[in-house]
C-alpha cells in the first residue's frame, strides 16, 4: 500500500443528506450578487494557461497513453485550443495567433 506524501490530502465524500444545505448556501451567495473581482478572475485564467504550459509534457503523455494521440495531435487539439480560448477569455491579445506560431513550431519539430 502506498503512503501519502505529507502535503497530499484525501477528500472525504460529501454526504448526500448535506447537499440541500450546500445548494442553498451557493444559491444564497449567488443571489447576493457578491462575486470575485474581475482582476481575480483574470488571474485565475492566467494561472490556468501557466498550468497548461508548465505541464504540457505530462498532458501530452497522458493523451498518448489514454487516447493513443501522438504528441503533436494532443498538443494542437487539446492543449493549444484551451490555451487560446482561455487567453482570449482573459482579455489578452489574440491568443490564437501566438498559439498558431507555437503549433507551427511543434509541427516542424515533429516532422523534421
Amino acid at each position: 500500500m502506498t503512503s501519502l506524501a505529507e502535503n497530499d490530502t484525501v477528500s472525504t465524500p460529501t454526504a448526500v443528506t448535506s447537499l440541500p444545505g450546500v445548494v442553498a448556501g451557493v444559491r444564497h451567495t449567488f443571489g447576493s450578487r457578491v462575486t470575485r473581482p474581475l482582476s481575480w478572475r483574470k488571474k485565475q485564467l492566467e494561472r490556468m494557461i501557466a498550468m497548461l504550459e508548465e505541464n504540457e509534457a505530462a498532458f501530452t503523455e497522458a493523451l498518448a497513453t489514454d487516447l493513443g494521440k501522438p504528441d503533436i495531435e494532443g498538443y494542437i487539439t487539446d492543449i493549444a485550443f484551451v490555451i487560446g480560448d482561455v487567453s482570449v477569455s482573459a482579455g489578452g491579445p489574440n491568443g490564437h495567433e501566438a498559439l498558431t506560431e507555437k503549433a507551427k513550431a511543434q509541427v516542424r519539430e515533429h516532422v523534421v
